[in-house]
């Protein structure tokens, strides 16, 4: 917690971190997620949520919740990213999952990137979760919240493996969109660019 123990002597309070899961992805929504964190007792020595397994991950994100003074996640469905492109999709989930938050954050700190909209003060920091606690607290619950948003789809479409996949762009995935064309999941765009072909 030094970035966010370092804001607090500039007396900043209550520090929000935020960051995403899915941007990458070729279907499923983007969820992004957003906590405000005790200063102190709150370090759950996780830099990078990837590497975990998901059981883990399911454990810590469960931890998180009960010790984050506040959190909150938002969600950008399949739709939205299709028509505001991933960019736009991507600060519009940041500003839902802080608008939900119970507390209001007097300081932003987002992975990699800034939001334009926030009059709150911020820091987009690159790598992100490797260097604020509450960035990697962020990135737990957004993946653990979107693999579980995932394994719900994969039940309605079955074909796509979602729930092992989740719409990322597996070698398997790829042939399941050439072999049975795109779900109302699917992002048009990824898609295309992907599979250099238009299957939409």
């Amino acid at each position: 917690m030094d970035f966010e123990r370092n804001l607090q002597r500039r007396g900043f309070e209550k520090i929000c971190g935020i960051d995403e899961a899915g941007k990458g992805a070729l279907a499923g929504p983007l969820v992004s997620a957003a906590v405000i964190a005790p200063i102190e007792g709150f370090d759950f020595e996780v830099n990078d949520s990837k590497k975990l397994s998901a059981k883990r991950r399911q454990e810590i994100s469960l931890k998180i919740k009960e010790k984050a003074i506040a959190w909150s996640v938002g969600v950008c469905q399949t739709e939205e990213i299709n028509s505001l492109g991933i960019k736009q999709a991507m600060y519009l989930c940041y500003e839902r999952s802080i608008c939900d938050l119970k507390i209001k954050p007097d300081y932003l700190i987002i992975d990699y990137f800034t939001l334009p909209s926030s009059t709150t003060p911020q820091t987009g920091i690159t790598k992100g979760d490797q260097v604020s606690a509450t960035i990697a607290a962020a990135s737990i619950i957004a993946k653990t919240t979107r693999d579980e948003i995932m394994k719900r789809l994969a039940k309605k479409y079955s074909f796509f493996k979602f729930e092992k996949n989740f719409g990322y762009g597996t070698a398997d995935h790829r042939q399941a969109i050439k072999t049975h064309g795109p779900t109302c999941e699917h992002r048009k765009l990824f898609i295309r660019n992907c599979l250099k072909e238009s299957v939409i």
